[in-house]
């Protein structure tokens, strides 16, 4: 039977509102007063670096920002771009009141960003650590034109609506019905609306339900109680 990793250090949760998303940031605090701050990888979270800050020596401070669209922290419904990232962190250093350049450690996209934001901000950059951060692919030139247009057509589509979504699936406590979500669910309204939409439609217990329900068609219905969407 395979043992559950047990952390050496306890993290703790914080969260700071960063270019007006609420962002969530993992610290683990040591003796040091300024942290290290810790850049996760695409498709990840800052919870993941527990193994790295488990391996080092106590007196070392830490912290690790959720990226925008990952983990507990938000993104805008309207999207954003990948240069949004070097504004986060610009800001996320602001707002932590660092005095002295920072040391960066970055792991995949989060080396990529610390590396190309220590060109960008030399003087508030006192150390960089790249994780496997090899840098943005170079496509063909002539690939540009096709990505273009597949792009053109993407933002044709509807995206799907909440309202309609959540119309009658709400029981009298809040909470999602069963035909959304198993009994074991403690999702609610509440924890809903406080989420972008697509950061909530993209919640693990939504992909659950859209792989049981939905049609390959996005403007079909979600189950036989539910009201089509477009």
């Amino acid at each position: 039977m395979t043992e559950c990793y047990l952390p050496r250090r306890a993290p703790a949760a914080d969260e700071r509102i960063v270019r007006g998303l609420r962002t969530h940031l993992t610290r683990w605090n040591g003796h040091d007063a300024q942290p290290i701050v810790l850049l996760h990888g695409f498709m990840d979270t800052g919870d993941t670096f527990q193994f790295l800050v488990d391996a080092l020596p106590d007196g070392y401070s830490f912290v690790a920002p959720d990226w925008r669209g990952f983990g507990r922290t938000e993104w805008p419904t309207e999207g954003y771009w990948f240069q949004d990232y070097f504004g986060d962190l610009d800001a996320l250093l602001d707002g932590l009141a660092l005095d002295a350049p920072v040391t960066l450690v970055g792991h995949s996209m989060g080396g990529n960003i610390a590396m190309m934001y220590a060109g960008l901000r030399p003087e508030r950059v006192g150390r960089v650590v790249n994780i496997e951060g090899f840098g943005l692919s170079s496509p063909d030139p002539s690939q540009a034109p096709e990505r273009i247009r597949q792009w053109l057509d993407q933002l044709r589509e509807p995206l799907p609506c909440w309202s309609a979504f959540t119309e009658g699936h709400v029981t009298a406590e809040g909470k999602l019905s069963a035909c959304c979500f198993d009994a074991t669910s403690n999702w609610t309204m509440g924890d809903l609306t406080r989420q972008s939409f697509m950061q909530a439609w993209n919640a693990p217990a939504f992909v659950k339900l859209r792989e049981a329900h939905l049609k390959k068609d996005v403007r079909g219905t979600v189950c036989e109680n539910c009201v089509a969407y477009s």
